[in-house]
């Protein structure tokens, strides 16, 4: 199963090494997410709060295989998320089923998005990338914006819609750049194998982040695209990864200090 999932990933990179084409993505009507104000030191405001039900019951409607909204804010990360019964399909086709080049946003086919409750402990949505990195384009591209500290600061949390009716809220806990040779993706059951997943996530974490932890008893999102940066010899097994730690229903996000980590690990490290 393991190298069903990464042979499946891997072609991810193969789109994304293309130059940028015009996004093809037609999504139900909706209104742009607003950026989320947070201050690292500040007392949390309430977060906000966007409705998205009837565009991802539109979408449902289109295509069964929908099965939640994603709502990155700051971003125009704001759409539907599928899932087939493998990781290929959804690579080269938009949520409505029809052959797209950059795909859809979609979950692995080995999670459970029914609700809450069926959540693995890590839950991945996979996005294609521009090879430049630059934010400003579509797609999870945009997710390079969080290599920008004040972009974290700004908006410490995303959020996932699901077809129940549920919404999940996630406060990212790692940004980071990694090859597949960690698993970054499905951490052992073998509990020394589980610690050693997230001491590599420390480990290559873009930031230190002091008042918040993670750990086995938590359910995490990893949301996956393709990375170029330190691909030097185009191997095409690099990835940049946003992963968020699921909130209580109701709970704010926790007032957090974010400082750069001097010295990540990365790629091949």
């Amino acid at each position: 199963m393991k190298l069903i999932r990464w042979g499946l990933v891997v072609a991810c990179l193969g789109l994304g090494l293309l130059a940028a084409a015009p996004e093809t993505h037609d999504y139900p009507r909706q209104t742009p997410a607003p950026t989320a104000s947070f201050s690292p030191t500040a007392t949390p405001s309430p977060l906000p709060v966007w409705d998205r039900a009837e565009e991802l019951e539109e979408a449902v409607e289109v295509n069964g295989e929908v099965i939640g909204w994603l709502v990155v804010p700051g971003t125009e990360i704001d759409g539907p998320v599928t899932q087939s019964r493998d990781n290929q399909y959804y690579l080269t086709h938009n949520w409505k089923g029809e052959r797209d080049l950059w795909g859809s946003y979609f979950g692995d086919y080995i999670n459970d998005f029914s609700s809450r409750e069926t959540l693995s402990p890590n839950n991945v949505i996979y996005g294609h990338s521009y090879n430049r990195e630059d934010p400003t384009l579509p797609g999870f591209t945009q997710l390079f914006a969080y290599k920008e500290i004040s972009f974290l600061r700004q908006n410490p949390c995303f959020y996932l819609y699901l077809s129940n009716g549920e919404e999940l809220v996630f406060q990212v806990v790692g940004v980071f750049y990694t090859d597949t040779g960690f698993d970054y993706i499905n951490p052992r059951p073998d509990r020394e194998e589980k610690l050693d997943y997230y001491a590599q996530v420390e480990a290559r974490n873009l930031y230190l982040l002091d008042g918040i932890t993670f750990g086995p008893e938590d359910t995490l999102m990893t949301l996956s695209t393709c990375a170029y940066a330190y691909d030097t010899e185009k191997a095409g097994d690099q990835r940049f990864v946003v992963l968020g730690k699921l909130l209580e229903p109701g709970a704010l996000p926790l007032t957090l200090e974010i400082r750069k980590n001097p010295d990540p690990l990365g790629p091949e490290s």
